[in-house]
């Protein structure tokens, strides 16, 4: 039967995880009477812990961890499709904040070079810093400066990114939970924020994107091989990695959402 718009999906009812049709009293053999799809493909048991969340399957946590996140960035629509939506998310948490660490990491280190070439803080006026021996780092003024006021600079804008993913996680799962109401989808609040914990892996890529553009111009600067005179065409990458990072991120949240919004488990 097709679901009163008026109201959400209990969580008791079978739905179509494909279209949101109820089918509840229907044979397992069945298929959808709106989209077609076999009823067999929208099984709650269909639905599993990831691996990382399988403490009992004798891998190795790291293992586990890995083969998690190669999933969920290589085949998030199968993961997502997969993804059982209805437990505890003290194992997804876990795994989001391991990826938000690194990707805070990379985004301080890329925050704190940009600033410090924005504002002419440090001029690369050496040869560069791997052609040189320990004993004789004493002599590289710029490079020695620079690097004491990168790593200065790291802590605020490393403070700054994960208050920001932290916060942009948090108002993507609120925007998305009443988006989710008005249009009567299967999305509570807590469901949206599992999802939104396995996405984490994907903004390792982007951060580690930032992080050698913003690292390999400098070190092509202390190198000689570009001169300060490259600076606008290296502004404009930067401007058109923005958006490329933000279609990234945007196209794999929706795979995401789009395949939890009638989940059944």
């Amino acid at each position: 039967m097709p679901r009163d718009e008026g109201t959400l999906p209990e969580e008791g009812l079978l739905l179509c995880e494909s279209c949101g049709y109820i089918l509840t009293g229907l044979p397992r053999d069945s298929h959808c009477p709106e989209c077609g799809r076999p009823l067999a493909e929208s099984l709650p048991e269909l639905r599993q812990l990831p691996d990382w969340e399988r403490e009992d399957d004798g891998r190795h946590e790291d293992v586990r961890f890995w083969r998690t996140s190669a999933a969920v960035l290589f085949h998030p629509s199968r993961f997502y499709r997969s993804l059982a939506t209805r437990v505890d998310r003290k194992r997804s948490r876990l795994f989001a904040r391991s990826y938000r660490f690194g990707a805070t990491l990379f985004l301080g280190w890329t925050g704190s070079l940009q600033l410090l070439w924005l504002f002419g803080l440090v001029s690369w006026t050496v040869p560069p810093f791997w052609a040189r021996r320990i004993y004789d780092l004493s002599n590289t003024g710029p490079i020695r400066s620079g690097l004491f006021l990168a790593i200065i600079g790291f802590v605020p804008c490393a403070l700054l990114a994960s208050l920001s993913l932290l916060g942009m996680t948090h108002l993507v799962a609120r925007l998305t939970a009443w988006e989710a109401r008005q249009r009567k989808l299967r999305l509570p609040h807590h469901v949206i924020l599992r999802g939104l914990d396995y996405h984490s892996p994907h903004y390792l890529p982007v951060a580690l994107m930032a992080l050698l553009t913003v690292g390999g111009y400098q070190l092509l600067l202390a190198a000689g091989i570009l001169s300060d005179l490259s600076g606008p065409t290296y502004l404009l990458i930067l401007c058109l990695e923005a958006p490329l990072a933000g279609i990234y991120l945007f196209r794999t949240y929706w795979i995401a959402m789009r395949n939890m919004m009638f989940a059944n488990r």
